[in-house]
This record gives structure tokens, sequence and C-alpha cells, in this order.
């Protein structure tokens, strides 16, 4: 038995096909530019990329071809539409470098598995300046495992097809986003005053109080009713994030809407 890779580089590194590792190096390039956020892992000894701890897609050299793998036996069933000239199998697609798969279905297979998983997803549970912090989130954290985190809550779920859709409860302590932070102790934060302040003014600016439910598409509603472009060095008075101006851009962008 072939031992499993330990990775992707490993996995490409042992194809002896010159073009088929460029064509699968390509993919899985154009995998992460199409859904930012993903983590890279190995299931069933193929590359693949998981979020929220379940797999979107995977990818692997056969001997005639390539095949990418949605991980579900229902999603190509659902694109059958969209996969004329494509040989497949009710889990594989396969294609090669004759026949490659483009941005757009690349997009819609992750797009539907993804929506798959999100279905079976829980609530997200947000405190209140979060929600803002979900708006102007460019891929920048406290640490390596909080970025992913948020990445795959914002970027994975909010940001996704569908994702206005999301239901988010709002608590007043530490929440999903927390979870994983470095500054988080029990269900305080090192920053306990400040963070409390920011909560208070957010729940106020957002008419928000624990319990309360909200989809991100309402959410976002709220903040362009409530919050206009250019009161964040007020209401954000003391977030450390707030000086580079990315919660800005993004409020901007959003009344652009």
């Amino acid at each position: 038995m072939i031992e499993a890779p330990s990775d992707h580089d490993a996995y490409l590194d042992r194809l002896s096909n010159p073009a088929q590792k460029a064509l699968l190096t390509d993919l899985r390039a154009r995998i992460h530019a199409a859904l930012p956020g993903l983590e890279e892992c190995i299931s069933y000894a193929m590359p693949a990329f998981c979020i929220h701890g379940k797999v979107v897609g995977g990818y692997a050299a056969l001997r005639k071809g390539s095949s990418f793998y949605p991980f579900s036996g229902g999603v190509l069933d659902q694109i059958a539409d969209q996969l004329s000239g494509y040989s497949r199998t009710k889990s594989a697609l396969h294609f090669s470098g004759e026949k490659p798969i483009p941005d757009s279905l690349l997009r819609l297979l992750l797009q539907t598995r993804l929506t798959e998983i999100r279905a079976h997803l829980p609530i997200v549970r947000y405190r209140p300046h979060h929600f803002l912090c979900s708006l102007g989130f460019q891929g920048k954290g406290y640490s390596d495992a909080f970025t992913a985190n948020m990445s795959a809550i914002v970027v994975g779920r909010l940001r996704a097809e569908g994702g206005d859709d999301t239901l988010i409860e709002v608590t007043p302590a530490t929440d999903d986003i927390c979870a994983p932070c470095p500054k988080r102790r029990g269900a305080l934060c090192t920053s306990q005053d400040k963070i409390a302040a920011l909560d208070a003014t957010h729940a106020e600016a957002l008419h928000l109080t624990p319990g309360d439910r909200l989809t991100w598409g309402e959410a976002q509603a709220r903040i362009r009713a409530n919050v206009p472009p250019g009161s964040l060095k007020t209401l954000c008075q003391g977030c450390e994030w707030e000086p580079y101006g990315m919660c800005e851009e993004a409020l901007s962008g959003l009344h652009a809407k």
C-alpha cells in the first residue's frame, strides 16, 4: 500500500508526468483563489481542502487524466446541466489539459458543496463589536489560529454565496470569533475593559441585545442604517485595528452598494 502523502506538495512531487503536475498545481492555486480561507488537508490519501472541519473538494492524478472530487454524492447531480462534455461518476469529475475545469465551473463546484456544508452548521455566536469587525476583515488577526478561524466564519460563511442568510445570535461574552484568540481568558479577555466598552457602543449603535438573532444580511442593513461613513473613529475608539482603515473602507463600500 502506498503511504498517504503528508501534504499537497508531497503529493504533487510524486507525479512523474510534468503536464499533469502543472495541471493540478494550477488547479490548487485556482481553488484557493475561488474560495479564500480554505485549509489544505489530506483525505483518503488525496489532496483536499477543508472548511469548518468538512472537506469541500479534492483532486487526484489518474493514469489517464485527473479528477476533481466534491466529497459528496450529490454535488455533481445538482449541477449536471453544467457538466456537458465531461466524463464523471457520481462522486468524481474527470478532466485533463485538453478539457480543464474553467474558473466558473470550479466556483460552482465549490459553492455547491459549501452550501451543503453550511446547511448543517450551527448558528454563529457574535458579541456586538464583531459585526463591524467581520465587515472589515481582510485576513489579519492576533495569531495564525485566530485568523484561520475568523476566515472560516467570515469568508467561508458570511461572504460565501448565500451567506447573507447566515443566522447570528448576539452574546454578551466571548463568541465564535474569540474561541482561539490568544487574549481570551475563559469568558473574558486580557483587554476586558476595552472590549466591554466596544461591545457597549456597538450594541447601542446597532440596537443589539444578548439573545437577539438576525441574519448577516439584516446585520448589514442595520450597519448601513445606523453607522455612517467616517464614524468609526468614535464608534471604534480604542480598537487597535481601527487606525489601519480596513473597516472604514468596508463601511464606505457597504454604503455605496
